[in-house]
């Protein structure tokens, strides 16, 4: 690639800046720096308690902050730009570790009310935690919910 050229990491084009290719604002450092002083600091809220926005001005106070769930995320890391040139590696990925779940259905319930715990135990090995939890109707591994439609097929109506 010549001195002039540059390349977009998201499709992989390569435009050259003299004469110009592509319709482009370089990012300088008065630009970055006007960007910056100007934006909201999200994490915060303003000294009235509103939403802070970038004409906030004085001490900034805590944003309330309320977990609505967990997600494990993997901590592994791309690197294969040490060895390759692909800049696809340079893009941020997280590895999401989420089981798919679904809510067991009232004729489920039902059938499962009426199998004694330790005999859904030792059919489908799941944890009596699981089998309390499908039981009441809440979101359980889809894997789980797959073992407790097999174990009551086989129970009468």
């Amino acid at each position: 690639m010549a001195n002039d050229a540059v390349m977009n990491i998201y499709d992989g084009q390569v435009h050259t800046l003299k004469p110009p290719t592509l319709l482009a604002v370089p990012h300088t450092f008065d630009l970055m720096f006007a960007q910056y002083w100007r934006h909201p600091e999200f994490k915060s809220l303003a000294p009235d308690g509103s939403p802070c926005k970038g004409d906030a001005r004085g001490l900034l106070q805590r944003c309330p902050i309320t977990a609505s769930g967990f997600r494990f995320i993997g901590k592994e890391t791309e690197r294969g730009w040490e060895q390759d040139d692909d800049i696809s590696t340079l893009l941020p990925s997280l590895v999401h570790y989420d089981a798919p779940s679904a809510t067991v259905g009232s004729r489920l319930q039902e059938k499962l009310r009426n199998t004694p715990l330790d005999v859904l135990e030792a059919v489908t090995g799941l944890s009596r935690h699981t089998l309390v939890r499908a039981r009441r109707g809440e979101r359980v591994n889809l894997r789980s919910l797959r073992l407790l439609l097999n174990a009551t097929r086989t129970q009468p109506n």
